[in-house]
């Protein structure tokens, strides 16, 4: 099965099939829990990808609902990175099912407060809970809980929603195979309906941030007129972004061989702004501070 990545239609390196399962008694619910729930998943599953630094474009595409429940198929769907140095004949998707199990049950465990206590030490993160309760996870689950306001958000407002439909009586994610990853039971809805489990020094969110990142970018336009933006592919999304490297200016100056589907490996600083309506922060403008390698298009199929 091939799948719309840009302007593209490619093959997925891996992909897995899921359920969002509503137990519910009726065979249809709120539009807006439907909703909310479709769009906050997926925000969940880009930060643990993030998190993760796995080098990969990891995607949710939704299958047609089957008639007579309420479950929602869907596919995650995963694209190396052309030019990065991930490890493309390995799947990241059980490691981001993995996280996200772990983040779900501990935020249940917490039941919408944040933790009492942190401690943090390498690779693990313990927890004390307002009860006195020990929780030792990953430090990567860790700083999900303690510091992503934008999944602690997305998790809070869809199951906080769930409660408006009264007759939800769980909601789950399950493997394809029916085995659960994660289940948050009725009597649990009501714990994430405020923002008390949101991150402390979180709750007044800056308005702008700059993320500083190494990526491969594909040229889809070149500028020699160095003042004004590259046009770029980056996730599947064009983008125009002013390059700052003076040796690589020179360099492209000079030689001028430079075209569309090229490669370029660099460091890029992406510029973002706070949505309020939403709780995420969008990209608004890009720029790129040094290029560390260009892969010219010919070379590139010569590796095919």
């Amino acid at each position: 099965m091939y799948f719309k990545d840009g302007d593209k239609l490619n093959k997925p390196d891996f992909n897995e099939l899921c359920i969002m399962h509503f137990g519910s008694e009726e065979a249809m619910i709120s539009s807006k829990v439907l909703g909310e729930a479709l769009i906050s998943l997926s925000t969940i599953i880009d930060e643990i990808n993030e998190t993760l630094l796995t080098g990969k474009n990891v995607s949710i595409q939704i299958k047609p609902f089957e008639k007579g429940s309420f479950e929602v198929p869907f596919e995650l769907i995963e694209f190396a990175i052309v030019g990065l140095l991930s490890t493309p004949s390995v799947s990241s998707i059980p490691e981001i099912l993995k996280v996200l199990k772990e983040f779900v049950d501990i935020k249940i465990r917490l039941k919408g407060t944040q933790p009492k206590e942190i401690e943090r030490d390498g690779k693990k993160t313990t927890l004390t809970t307002e009860s006195g309760d020990i929780i030792n996870i990953s430090s990567v689950t860790g700083n999900l809980i303690i510091n992503n306001y934008a999944i602690n958000q997305a998790f809070d407002k869809s199951v906080g929603n769930l409660s408006e439909d009264k007759s939800i009586k769980e909601f789950s994610i399950l493997k394809n195979n029916r085995e659960p990853i994660c289940k948050i039971e009725e009597k649990e809805f009501g714990y994430f309906s405020s923002n008390d489990s949101l991150p402390i020094l979180q709750h007044i969110q800056p308005k702008e941030k700059k993320n500083t990142v190494s990526v491969s970018l594909s040229i889809h336009k070149v500028v020699f007129d160095m003042t004004s933006k590259w046009g770029f592919i980056y996730k599947g999304n064009k983008i125009s972004a002013r390059i700052t490297d003076e040796n690589f200016k020179t360099k492209a100056q000079t030689e001028g061989r430079f075209g569309k589907g090229d490669i370029l490996d660099v460091l890029m600083d992406i510029y973002q702004e706070f949505d309020e309506s939403v709780g995420v922060y969008i990209n608004k403008s890009y720029m790129i501070t040094e290029v560390f390698k260009h892969i010219p298009r010919l070379k590139q199929l010569e590796f095919l």
